[in-house]
């Protein structure tokens, strides 16, 4: 049985000098006929944890005002409450929903600000300096 043997320099990896974004050029090879070798280029975007830690940090959070409604449930017997963000659609029923959102949207979380007991009967613009019946008392 014949093998195939290929021989192939050793080669030493250097940073490209003229690396400017996070694209990294990474280069694969193939065989093709058993006498030519193929190079073929990929971008391949990367980024550091400490380079992805800070973009994270320095986006801008905007702050919103958003609308709590109390809706009670057709049987009269509950009331559920939804916050939504000023001129949006989307309801949001749990302080967890209205911090996924907040990070989705680049919004600043608040969660001072919400509070989903049906005992506040409070309906309208919630913003910064609405203070709940719940938030208003001592811990």
């Amino acid at each position: 049985m014949d093998s195939n043997n290929h021989k192939f320099e050793r080669v030493e990896a250097v940073l490209d000098p003229d690396y400017v974004t996070n694209k990294i050029s990474l280069r694969t090879a193939s065989c093709i006929d058993n006498n030519e070798i193929v190079f073929y280029e990929i971008d391949k975007e990367s980024k550091s944890s400490d380079e992805s830690d800070s973009e994270s940090k320095s986006f801008s959070e905007k702050v919103v005002n958003w609308i709590r409604k109390p809706v009670p449930r057709t049987d009269g017997k509950r009331t559920d409450i939804y916050y939504y963000e000023e001129g949006k659609k989307q309801r949001l029923r749990s302080l967890k929903e209205v911090k996924d959102y907040c990070s989705e949207n680049e919004l600043k979380f608040q969660p001072n600000l919400f509070n989903f007991k049906a005992t506040d009967t409070y309906s309208g613009i919630v913003s910064g300096n609405y203070e709940s019946s719940s938030s208003m008392s001592s811990e």
